[in-house]
């Protein structure tokens, strides 16, 4: 027996006639006879008789309707598990620095996992990514935002059904070369910081000054002004006369050689920043969505050294 003859059998059931069953499948009448010729044989009894109101089941064929309805729902629900995955598109939206920290991990697993899956992402500055989440149903990931705004930012997004989490504390680090003697050093604090730059939202060109820092480094440097993110520090890493203040997570860029970097907490920043997951909520995620939200988890859930 095959799912195609059952598919048959509901099909005369509903239409309550071969003729009509047949143009709908778009089947000749000999064709979808002989299924149910295939079918009743395998089985061993009728399930359908003629008369002259049309088509009906005999008693055996109303015993197994509920079974083969049941049957074909299981065949439609594994359907809709393989749609999920064929030709998927996931949209994510963020600023630039959270997407060069989970992209390169997520791409790696997705496409280990589901092959037919694309990763679209849409990098903004943090304001339009959020409007992206709301307007779009996006997955967002926000970076670095100010505990003042997380509540505002969560009260937008519950206005279009959408559900916004902290993926756990994340204060500001000074990243220096691990070569440099000031490695060794456990944290520092804001009052040492010097003519230091930090580029946060380079898109923004949202970037932070201090007076002091550089007494720790040749004073002949200057500052570095970087596009991105993980430009500067991949500076930080080659020479030991630069540094840069980034949000602790940036350690986690798969792209970093990060036994070249050292991080020191500065432990009295003023404007710790918080990571933020912002997606539709979880009723209207698909299975492969509900698995993206849970790997970005995984990637901020470690611990910052």
């Amino acid at each position: 027996m095959t799912v195609r003859q059952f598919e048959h059998f509901l099909k005369i059931v509903q239409c309550g006639s071969i003729n009509k069953a047949a143009l709908q499948l778009s089947l000749t009448q000999q064709s979808l006879q002989s299924s149910i010729n295939s079918l009743e044989k395998q089985l061993g009894f009728t399930v359908f008789v003629r008369s002259r109101t049309g088509i009906s089941l005999t008693p055996q064929g109303e015993e197994i309707l509920n079974d083969i309805q049941q049957i074909m729902d299981i065949v439609e629900g594994w359907k809709r598990l393989e749609d999920d995955s064929a030709r998927k598109v996931i949209r994510i939206a963020g600023t630039i620095s959270m997407i060069n920290l989970v992209m390169g991990k997520l791409v790696i697993h997705f496409k280990k996992k589901y092959p037919n899956v694309a990763l679209e992402i849409h990098e903004a500055r943090r304001q339009e990514a959020v409007n992206l989440v709301r307007q779009e149903a996006m997955v967002g990931i926000f970076g670095a935002v100010p505990p003042a705004e997380i509540e505002l930012t969560r009260e937008l997004l519950l206005k279009d059904n959408r559900t916004l989490e902290i993926m756990g504390k994340d204060d500001y680090v000074v990243f220096i070369n691990s070569a440099h003697p000031l490695a060794k050093t456990k944290q520092i604090k804001l009052s040492q910081l010097a003519q230091f730059t930090a580029a946060l939202y380079p898109q923004d060109d949202h970037k932070f000054c201090y007076s002091e820092i550089f007494s720790f480094f040749p004073k002949n440097t200057t500052p570095y002004y970087a596009s991105k993110q993980e430009n500067l520090l991949k500076l930080v890493g080659r020479d030991q006369s630069i540094a840069a203040v980034f949000p602790g997570s940036a350690i986690y860029n798969p792209n970093l050689e990060t036994d070249r970097l050292a991080t020191l907490p500065v432990s009295d920043f003023p404007m710790p920043g918080l990571n933020c997951l912002a997606y539709p909520k979880m009723e209207t995620l698909s299975p492969i969505e509900e698995e993206l939200i849970l790997q970005i988890r995984k990637l901020f859930a470690k611990p910052i050294d």
